[in-house]
């Protein structure tokens, strides 16, 4: 919100610092206060988020939607006199475990024998807690789930990374898949932070950070994708934290642009079935880092090592052109590094 700022604000009228509105005075040469767009932008968002915020649509033809949505956010208690919000968060006193299942029903309670059936519905159970430095772990039955889930937005009272985790089988990881066919299996970001692990991912992207989200990961099998198997942008962070998996092609294995970064470190990763990069195992653009270093790459693939472009780092500490999984030199251009 914001007051008005124009040069014919009426100053202080509320007291100090608090400008406002005057009619103005021709007699004695005082304007009336001019408008802007930007007051009147700033005004209308205030409002419509009000509306947006309980799931409505602008209405034109209503003229008591903000009235409605503010009823809608608030609870009568007793006569009326008194107010409740509702939506409180819980504050958890101990860690927690939501559970999801193929043969669940989002109308469940997410508790061992009264599954959520999708991981959307367990996320905004997650987004209702005030976490208070305790993790969550959605732990995912085996089966197949046909839709991804985007996390959007710091989960209030998180401690830092780990405190959201999505959780497979740790035997069998290829028993859990996530197979989502159009977007991201599991996408991180406004700030989110998740960790996933030991599960398969298919589909068009298998992990994906943007806008200052972060990805741990570990015992993930990466499975056929039309996307990447793993990309970040705008300050997105992926992160290996463990050994991994590669048995389906995908253009791009790994992808960081605009300020993306992506670590896979000291671990082991084992391709299966030789797969194949259309593009490259390895692309990094526009201002992205890629920490690839002391890996172990077990198993052959197919397509061009690596891509760096646009002032952009691949670090793999010495690793040497032949490094990286493939069977095709790697290219840089336009100030891009591979180090």
């Amino acid at each position: 919100m914001k007051r008005i700022d124009t040069s014919t604000k009426s100053i202080d009228l509320y007291g100090a610092g608090k400008d406002g509105f005057t009619d103005g005075n021709p007699g004695s040469g005082v304007p009336a206060t001019q408008l802007n767009a930007s007051w009147f932008n700033t005004l209308q968002e205030e409002i419509a988020h009000v509306v947006e915020a309980v799931g409505s649509a602008l209405n034109p033809a209503s003229l008591t939607q903000l009235y409605d949505s503010i009823c809608s956010l608030i609870t009568g208690i007793g006569d009326g006199r008194y107010l409740r919000l509702v939506n409180v968060r819980t504050k958890l006193t101990a860690n927690m475990i939501l559970y999801v299942a193929t043969t669940g029903n989002d109308s469940n309670d997410g508790t061992v024998g009264s599954p959520f059936l999708t991981l959307s519905k367990a996320w905004s159970v997650i987004k209702a807690y005030d976490l208070n430095g305790y993790q969550i772990t959605v732990q995912l039955a085996d089966g197949t789930y046909n839709a991804g889930v985007t996390c959007g937005g710091v989960a209030v009272g998180s401690s830092g990374y780990g405190n959201v985790v999505w959780k497979g089988n740790t035997a069998t990881p290829a028993n859990v898949i996530v197979n989502e066919a159009a977007g991201v299996c599991f996408n991180a970001t406004v700030g989110c932070s998740i960790t996933v692990k030991d599960m398969k991912l298919t589909g068009n992207t298998g992990l994906s950070a943007s806008y200052g989200g972060f990805i741990s990961f570990s015992n993930i099998v990466f499975g056929t994708c039309t996307g990447q198997h793993l990309s970040c942008t705008e300050y997105g962070q992926v992160y290996a934290t463990g050994n991994y998996s590669i048995a389906g092609n995908a253009p791009i294995h790994a992808q960081a642009n605009g300020m993306g970064s992506i670590t896979i470190a000291a671990v082991t990763v084992t391709l299966t079935g030789t797969p194949a990069f259309s593009s490259c195992f390895a692309q990094a653009s526009s201002l992205a880092f890629m920490s690839l270093t002391g890996n172990t790459f077990s198993g052959a693939a197919t397509g061009s090592r690596y891509s760096s472009s646009v002032n952009s780092v691949i670090n793999t500490s010495g690793g040497g052109a032949s490094y990286l999984p493939g069977n095709a030199v790697g290219t840089t251009a336009t100030g891009g590094l591979y180090v």
